[in-house]
């Protein structure tokens, strides 16, 4: 729980989705695309183990969804010959990662710096994961950034890396996560 720069002491709190509590059919994010995907996709992908939803809230205001993000495991497929950044290159070019599939701040709240929260709490979950023995290793996080939002994820230590089919994508390694939360106190 953090207060947000607001000139109101707003407190946030993070939590997952609750379709009963959170109004999924009030977000706008300026993005149809992504509220689309909150509002008829995210609870679902959540209840049947595909994804996670977390919201971003006021505590004084529960159901108002300000903020948020989807994550979900996945396999990162690098390209032959591309140097994995903070590590050596995983057998056939793959290995597992954390994907930040979905990120969305309401348009009402956007310039708040919610955005950030929310990278810099994955991070730290990302630290908290790699810590916990029965959690199996992964490499980093991976997102594809869409709308020309590079340069808001490469802000955080994200690296481009060209993928097989030549997209380019970003990933920030398990190495810089674990670095941002020893420099954090985590």
């Amino acid at each position: 729980m953090v207060e947000s720069t607001s000139n109101s002491k707003t407190k946030l709190t993070q939590v997952q989705l609750d379709k009963s509590v959170h109004d999924r059919n009030g977000f706008d994010c300026g993005s149809e695309e992504l509220n689309k995907f909150l509002q008829q996709q995210a609870a679902a992908m959540d209840k049947r183990g595909l994804a996670k939803t977390q919201v971003l809230v006021d505590e004084q205001n529960p159901s108002e969804i300000l903020a948020f993000m989807t994550l979900k495991n996945s396999e990162v497929v690098f390209a032959p010959g591309t140097k994995v950044p903070g590590r050596s290159n995983p057998p056939n070019n793959t290995a597992p990662a954390l994907l930040l599939a979905r990120m969305g701040v309401a348009q009402q709240h956007q310039g708040k710096t919610l955005g950030k929260h929310l990278i810099t709490s994955v991070i730290l979950q990302v630290a908290e994961c790699y810590r916990h023995p029965a959690i199996p290793p992964f490499i980093g996080i991976v997102v594809d950034p869409k709308d020309g939002a590079d340069g808001f994820y490469q802000k955080f230590g994200f690296v481009e890396f060209e993928a097989p089919d030549g997209q380019t994508r970003l990933f920030l390694p398990l190495e810089t996560c674990l670095q941002f939360a020893q420099a954090a106190g985590y």
